[in-house]
């Protein structure tokens, strides 16, 4: 039984050595005919474009903020809201919007907005499964082509 089980092991080892070599040499013998992942490398081959000096054009992006109702603040326009524009923004050619969330019905606000596909491209939740729900929603369907 023991044998068995020794030359059951050996046999598994070989064909699984064996895959791996023919993997390998499958992606050597590859020709590059300008399939898409090749078509978007950028000069130095790394496949993503160089955005560090900003977008050519200007990008709008959406972020939740709280809006924990204090008196007298407005969440998406004071000195962090502009900080981050001033900072960020401005620098990357990015417009930032602000999308108040009210932190006591962030979940209903979310749901609505998945629903009616206006969420903000960005969704943050301090809550791991509702998050995990959101995107079960459909919140991911918002960035499909």
């Amino acid at each position: 039984m023991a044998e068995m089980r020794k030359k059951a092991a050996r046999s598994a080892a070989v064909v699984l050595a064996a895959a791996m070599v023919v993997g390998t040499l499958a992606g050597c013998g590859a020709k590059d005919q300008g399939s898409e992942a090749t078509s978007n490398r950028t000069e130095d081959g790394t496949g993503f474009k160089d955005y560090s000096e900003g977008f050519p054009e200007e990008v709008t992006i959406q972020i939740p903020v709280y809006d924990r109702a204090y008196e007298g603040w407005d969440p998406t326009d004071n000195y962090y809201t502009n900080w981050v524009q001033t900072e960020f923004g401005d620098k990357y050619n990015i417009n930032v919007e602000y999308v108040a969330i009210g932190r006591t019905t962030e979940v209903q606000d979310y749901m609505q907005m998945i629903a009616a596909q206006t969420a903000p491209d960005i969704i943050m939740s301090y809550d791991m499964p509702q998050a995990v729900n959101y995107y079960n929603k459909g919140s991911n369907e918002l960035f499909q082509p």
